[in-house]
């Protein structure tokens, strides 16, 4: 997670490569996107997600897990 949209760009043009690399999915979610298309990437699946604090619930797929800072592992999603 990441206080803003500018960050969770960046960590993921970092992390992309590596992700890339290794074959993993990588997807960033963030707003002041396309939710349609945020969502379409999680569910195309993903090793990894970063994703600012204010969509961490409401784009997130129903039984997904996350790391929140503070609360450990938790169930997001509806």
């Amino acid at each position: 997670m990441a206080p803003s949209r500018e960050l969770v760009q960046q960590i993921h043009s970092v992390i992309f490569k590596f992700a890339k690399a290794l074959s993993l999915r990588f997807v960033p979610v963030y707003g002041g996107s396309g939710i349609a298309q945020q969502t379409g990437e999680l569910k195309l699946g993903a090793a990894f997600v970063v994703c600012t604090p204010g969509v961490l619930g409401g784009v997130t797929l129903p039984g997904t897990a996350a790391v929140v800072p503070g609360m450990g592992l938790a169930l997001v999603g509806h």
